[in-house]
This record gives structure tokens, C-alpha cells and sequence, in this order.
């Protein structure tokens, strides 16, 4: 696998890891036309030291995954289901973009902490919705 290869998967494996599914609202979160991520994540495209600035001002702790350190180490402070969706990512030996929706549902089912940590997202998340209170 060449280095340009391992970036996009990289990119693509902390992505989702985040909890963003859409490219789009990574690509404004982190300052990036989102056409760019997408051709990093396609590998039409290295990733360059705007890049790595612009993702490294946000989460400099994965500056170094992005580089080529083994796992992904995500910090403690990141909610509990993208701590999941990362963890999952990272034990398997399959790419990101085919994770099985399955496995997750799965774990969620599984492991008691993390379905606790995503019915209270969802509790928030509705409310917040519906213009409640989401503590």
C-alpha cells in the first residue's frame, strides 16, 4: 500500500472514527472544500501541509495516526459512541467505508456502556430537537 493510499484510508478511518459520516460537515469543521477530502479519501490527491494545519488545529492529537502511527488513539474527551465507531474502525481489518452496519448494531447491542452512551446522545439529541433542555 503506498503512502498516498494509507493517508485517504487514514483520513477516511479518523473521519468516521469523529462520528462524521457526511464529508461535507468535516470539511467545514475543519476549514477544507470538501471536494479536496474527498479526492485525499479517493486517492486522487496526497495530502499536503495545509491539510494536516487545517485538521491539526481541531485534533492535533491525530496529526500523528494521519502520519502513520499505529492505532488510532482517541482521547478520552471524545463523546462514547465516536470512541466506538473509531475503535471498531481500528480492529478491523477491513476499510472504513465497508464496515458493516451490522457490526456496529451490534456492538451497541453488546456492550452495555456504550448503548448507554448512545441512548443518552439520542435522549439529547431529541430533545434539543424539540427545543428542550438537553441537560
Amino acid at each position: 500500500m503506498s503512502k498516498k493510499e494509507r493517508m485517504g484510508e487514514r483520513l477516511r478511518t479518523l473521519r468516521l472514527a469523529l462520528g462524521f459520516s457526511k464529508r461535507p460537515i468535516f470539511a467545514d469543521k475543519v476549514g477544507l472544500p470538501a471536494s479536496r477530502l474527498a479526492n485525499i479519501e479517493n486517492l486522487n490527491m496526497r495530502m499536503n501541509e495545509i491539510d494536516f494545519e487545517a485538521i491539526g488545529e481541531h485534533f492535533p492529537w491525530a496529526l500523528a495516526y494521519l502520519a502513520g502511527a499505529e492505532p488510532l488513539q482517541i482521547p478520552d474527551d471524545i463523546d462514547a459512541p465516536a470512541q466506538a465507531v473509531g475503535k471498531l474502525a481500528a480492529q478491523s481489518s477491513a476499510a472504513p467505508a465497508s464496515l458493516d452496519p451490522a457490526d456496529l448494531m451490534q456492538a451497541l447491542t453488546n456492550d452495555p456502556e456504550l448503548k448507554a452512551a448512545f441512548q443518552q446522545m439520542m435522549i439529547e439529541t431529541l430533545k434539543a430537537g424539540l427545543g428542550g433542555d438537553s441537560k
